[in-house]
């Protein structure tokens, strides 16, 4: 297989301007435009894939894009075509073909150089669209055949295809559609052969192998019918060359052009060589381009197709995001509105309930300083009221008696002069009177070191006999007292 062709960066072309067709629009169709300007003739035919369905020839030349504007109304009312794309198999003088010998290198390398060689050329003649086709060498570097077209000559007659409605897809030399004739001369597989063919005053030569493998290839200024033995020479120069750079023998020669110019390459080419000779076939090669992709490399428009392609794929992502986000500010927006709308409710509700709910706030603001009243009453009531010091000693005391011991009165008084509290008991002890005086020293031993830090003033040491009782006991009363620290 032939390796990938270089190709230039894109040119711009500018936007299609309206149609030029009157009446009613006709309904598009998928039929393709395919047109040979070859020279100063212009053949076309409208094709359904790479089927020919029906054929038109400018009877006149063409030799200006004002002719070929011109002419190509013609041909869309000839042929009536309604489809939109258009293949255009291009050989004029301003179609440049250059072969280049590239040194061994990288791809990247391989391509700095080929700019380099177009910008010698554009100082010349001006900016240039550009395609590098790989070609098949015995050396060890690199040769491509550059392809080379103003950029000026492009972008005008792409505004005159444009203007009609239509796309102009396709862009190719003549020597791609010469390049498949050499699948047709049932050459042996590797066999190189030669291609020469005429384009009104311009001739095309070509060596290739099967398979579409180009050697190389050569346009001339020369004429079949005036200059029959410049075309045998150039042929036979083109020979020699092939066996230079193969290392082989060119064996087979197809030639489309007129008789003498056949004739002459016969005479001195003909020698252990297969030469043979036909009208030209502008219609098939026409057919054959149609068959070949629009992407292929040697296509010269094929980089501003991808470019329009990535334009639209990134127009059309930013226009998908920008209904994003004018979907999500329009969300947004309505979710805001619908918030604002209930709020705006709750807040016509409310000022509709306005003096009722004054007057609630008054009635809890008068009932919130009633509670802090009586909080405060409370505190004041609670903080000038004694502590339950009776209630404790008496449980103190009680829980200290002894079981023969009974109380007969209790007596807590508090002094507000000294804040100091004292007590008084008085009661019985069945009991002699020693042992009754045991039982009262450590009954006040026992206040003194309690919780309640009694001071015993009052002993209990004076026992009255209440009552004598048989067998020895006898029923004591008492007095015992003190004071109390605790406060």
């Amino acid at each position: 297989m032939n390796p990938a062709p270089l190709e230039s960066p894109p040119a711009t072309l500018p936007p299609p301007d309206l149609p030029e067709r009157r009446g009613a629009p006709a309904a598009r169709t998928a039929t393709t435009l395919g047109i040979a300007w070859l020279g100063d003739e212009l053949w076309a035919a409208s094709l359904e894939g790479a089927s020919i369905l029906d054929t038109w020839r400018t009877p006149g030349r063409v030799r200006t894009l004002d002719d070929f504007e011109a002419s190509l109304g013609a041909v869309l009312r000839g042929l009536d075509f309604h489809g939109s794309e258009v293949l255009l198999l291009l050989e004029n003088d301003l179609f440049a073909h250059q072969v280049e010998f590239v040194p061994p290198g990288s791809g990247s390398a391989a391509q700095a150089y080929l700019e380099g060689r177009l910008l010698r050329h554009e100082k010349e003649f001006g900016e240039q669209v550009w395609c590098a086709q790989r070609t098949v060498s015995a050396r060890s570097d690199a040769s491509f055949l550059l392809h080379m077209l103003p950029v000026a000559f492009l972008d005008r007659l792409n505004r005159i295809i444009t203007s009609r409605g239509l796309v102009l897809s396709r862009i190719h030399p003549l020597v791609v559609p010469l390049l498949l004739e050499i699948d047709s001369m049932s050459c042996a597989a590797g066999e190189p052969a030669l291609v020469a063919a005429e384009a009104c005053g311009t001739t095309t030569l070509l060596v290739g192998k099967p398979g579409g493998q180009l050697v190389f290839s050569r346009t001339i200024r020369a004429s079949w019918a005036d200059e029959p033995a410049r075309i045998a020479v150039e042929t036979n120069r083109s020979l020699l060359y092939a066996k230079q750079q193969l290392g082989t023998v060119v064996g087979k020669v197809r030639l489309f052009g007129s008789e003498e110019g056949a004739a002459a390459v016969r005479a001195r080419c003909g020698d252990q060589r297969e030469i043979v000779s036909g009208a030209r076939r502008v219609y098939d090669w026409i057919a054959a381009a149609a068959s070949i992709p629009a992407a292929d490399p040697r296509n010269l428009v094929a980089g501003i197709l991808r470019s329009r392609r990535r334009a639209k794929l990134v127009r059309s992502g930013l226009i998908a995001a920008c209904w994003l986000f004018l979907a999500s500010v329009a969300v947004t927006t309505w979710a805001d509105r619908a918030v604002a709308n209930s709020e705006r409710q709750d807040f016509v509700a409310v000022r509709s309930r306005e003096a009722a709910l004054r007057a609630e706030l008054g009635k809890l603001e008068r009932r919130s300083q009633e509670i802090a009243r009586n909080g405060e009453l409370v505190r004041q009531s609670g903080g000038s009221r004694l502590p339950p010091v009776p209630a404790r000693a008496l449980a103190a005391i009680a829980g200290l008696l002894p079981k023969e011991m009974r109380l007969s009165e209790f007596r807590v008084e508090r002094d507000p002069l000294t804040a100091t509290w004292s007590f008084r008991i008085n009661g019985t002890i069945e009991s002699d009177e020693e042992t009754a005086q045991a039982e009262l020293g450590a009954l006040g031993q026992q206040l003194e070191q309690g919780p309640l830090h009694a001071h015993i003033t009052i002993p209990g040491r004076n026992l009255t006999v209440v009552q004598a009782a048989a067998g020895g006991s006898t029923l004591l009363g008492f007095e015992f007292g003190g004071t109390l620290l605790e406060d």
